[in-house]
């Protein structure tokens, strides 16, 4: 039998699996690594040996507990690919945002409860155990409402403000500002190399973006060459691109830069 969750309804009950889910969990532990990956890797829900969700979680959340990175890996791109395949399903174009955008935070932020799980085993990811549909439908309600409060703010970058309400830096600026400040040439070229190896470790379609506000193109509007056309994608896409990608630079530079 599987260990219970730990996580706690509001009326304070412990959330808890179904019971076909741990009779899943508790088949899985008697099999071999390579009878799971076949079991796992079985797409359609009505054949023999699918695996459900709920119980794929469980094996790639217990996976800390013998310390083995390879049944990880493996399992782990297993049930990325599944979620991906649900957003493509649940995720549909619209004139309110762009599809591929958020199907990528969502995952993305699964892939952070995953990866907070492993390292810090809490109770994150137990409704998941429960009910992963459902749970993953939630997940994707937070990150659209999220998308709407971004697509809602300032078009200019230099305006945008992040969720606490604080001014975002502008790179441009930022950069153009520190190049004229006081202070060793030395410390400049330093800050300039953090920045643009920053943006090096950034995902393509946010690097792109960001470059291409540093080189000096419009984020939308008439113009011929705005990062929108460029990219392919929309206004709204572009803006909620780069609310992500200085996010990201802004804590790997420092607030204090």
């Amino acid at each position: 039998m599987p260990p219970p969750l730990t996580k706690r309804k509001k009326t304070g009950e412990l959330y808890v699996r179904t019971a076909s889910v741990d009779a899943a969990i508790d088949r899985a532990a008697g099999l071999d690594l390579d009878a799971v990956i076949r079991e796992a890797r079985v797409d359609d829900r009505g054949a023999p040996g699918f695996m459900e969700p709920e119980c794929l979680l469980h094996l790639v959340r217990s996976t800390r507990l013998d310390n083995s990175d390879d049944r990880f890996a493996q399992l782990f791109e297993i049930l990325l690919d599944r979620v991906a395949r649900s957003l493509k399903g649940s995720i549909r174009p619209s004139s309110l945002y762009d599809p591929e955008e958020l199907r990528q935070e969502v995952a993305d932020r699964f892939v952070d409860l995953l990866v907070e799980d492993r390292n810090q085993p809490g109770d994150g990811l137990d409704y998941f155990e429960v009910r992963f549909a459902s749970a993953l439908a939630a997940l994707r309600i937070d990150v659209l409402r999220a998308s709407g409060r971004l697509a809602a703010k300032e078009d200019h970058v230099e305006d945008m403000h992040d969720q606490e309400g604080q001014p975002l830096p502008a790179l441009a600026k930022q950069l153009r500002q520190f190049s004229q400040a006081e202070g060793a040439e030395q410390e400049k070229e330093h800050f300039r190399n953090e920045l643009l190896r920053a943006i090096d470790r950034l995902p393509d379609h946010e690097r792109v973006a960001v470059t291409l506000v540093l080189k000096g193109h419009p984020i939308e509007g008439d113009d011929a060459e705005t990062i929108a056309k460029l990219c392919g994608v929309s206004d709204r896409a572009i803006r909620y691109r780069l609310q992500k990608a200085y996010e990201k630079l802004r804590r790997e530079l420092g607030e204090g830069r």
